[in-house]
């Protein structure tokens, strides 16, 4: 039977990102009906899986949570991470799936392994498990969240069979090259686009009403007690200045010109991106910051730290300030910009012209679906030279 279809292949909704990807995939390949596979929806047809996982569960991760050196409060994520779960979506998938049926797969993030032997295997990804290793603050990561050896050796096969894996950040990269051996030529580092679409203009104005935001719904990985500290002394200098949490409630009452709300809808969280005249995140642990790239689109300064791929996609000194993450040192960033309309501009302009260039969907998937395409395409000749040879 002839390849008809891309098998797109993920669990969770990854910030947003899979159903986007999927609509992009779509567009990019339209000769080629794209199947979407979410294996979260699997998972919960098949309770008993869940019941049985409990022992396995407390087999791998009990020790970890009895001993303190995972915390209780993360005990769900923990819980559709074992290794019984990782085998069982394997074997679904080489039960369920006719590989004759596709020319290639694609996943999202790399939790699990969907790759089929004999169908070409793409992953897009913005985190590995040994980028854990990369974050300071021992306190939160990696200590919480860096998963057993036997996971380890599991997620090092996954991509040692996979054509490409495309990252989203610099640090993503680096990790499988040097923490995993993988083939720097087998990595390719694409970025991401945003949730929100890019504004046509924005109010120059809002650059002086001093109003910083801030977007994140893991409160403590994303800094957020620092941006308050740091807000405080910034708020001495300019009693003005005023701060918006968004997506997270923390107890702030107390805190003089500091308002927060929960998850929003996206449209209205377009109106507190309009209405910023700077945007931080000093985060403690970061993947890949969307809600950066969003920033961008809307021209704001961006003040955060230096952990992960923060540096990359913020040029410090141009689009935003790169700090340490110290209370100190973010105060002085907020400081710096709230008291200087005209570099507010000027970085929010860079910022924009950078998120333009490099961080849609469209120019992604452009530069994913070249290579994949070419990477399906030396495969076929592969094939056809060796049943020319007689193999």
């Amino acid at each position: 039977m002839s390849v008809q279809k891309i098998l797109f292949i993920h669990a969770g909704s990854f910030s947003m990102v899979n159903a986007v990807l999927k609509d992009k995939l779509q567009d990019s390949f339209p000769d080629y009906p794209v199947h979407d596979l979410e294996m979260y929806d699997v998972l919960r047809k098949n309770k008993v899986i869940l019941f049985l996982n409990i022992f396995h569960f407390v087999k791998e991760y009990g020790a970890d949570f009895i001993l303190g050196r995972r915390k209780i409060r993360e005990a769900r994520r923990f819980f559709v991470s074992t290794l019984y779960i990782f085998d069982f979506f394997k074997n679904h998938l080489e039960k369920n799936i006719d590989i004759s049926q596709y020319v290639f797969s694609l996943q999202t993030q790399s939790i699990y392994d969907f790759e089929l032997h004999g169908l070409p295997h793409f992953i897009y990804t913005d985190h590995t498990n040994l980028c854990n290793f990369f974050y300071p603050t021992l306190s939160l990561a990696p200590s919480r969240l860096v998963k057993s050896d036997m996971y380890h050796a599991r997620e090092t096969e996954l991509y040692q069979n996979t054509r490409k894996i495309f990252v989203m950040g610099n640090h993503t990269k680096q990790s499988l090259v040097h923490q995993y051996g993988i083939d720097e030529r087998n990595v390719v580092e694409v970025g991401c686009g945003g949730n929100i679409s890019v504004p046509a203009t924005i109010n120059t104005s809002k650059y002086w009403a001093k109003n910083i935001l801030f977007v994140g719904d893991r409160w403590e990985l994303k800094g957020g007690w620092v941006l308050i500290e740091a807000f405080k002394i910034a708020r001495k200098h300019y009693p003005e200045a005023t701060l918006n949490i968004v997506g997270s409630k923390p107890p702030v009452a107390d805190v003089e010109g500091c308002y927060a709300v929960e998850r929003v809808p996206l449209d209205v969280l377009k109106s507190y991106y309009e209405q910023a005249s700077i945007f931080c995140m000093p985060s403690i642990v970061e993947t890949f910051g969307i809600v950066f790239v969003e920033a961008m689109y809307y021209r704001l300064p961006i003040v955060t730290s230096n952990i992960g791929s923060n540096s990359f996609t913020i040029q410090d000194g141009v689009s935003g300030i790169i700090t340490d993450g110290s209370v100190y040192q973010i105060s002085r960033a907020l400081i710096s910009l709230l008291g200087n309309e005209e570099k507010c501009q000027t970085y929010g302009e860079a910022g924009y012209k950078l998120a333009c260039e490099k961080y849609t969907w469209n120019v992604i998937l452009d530069q994913m679906s070249s290579e994949i395409s070419s990477e399906v395409r030396s495969l076929r000749g592969d094939r056809y030279q060796a049943v020319r040879n007689g193999s």
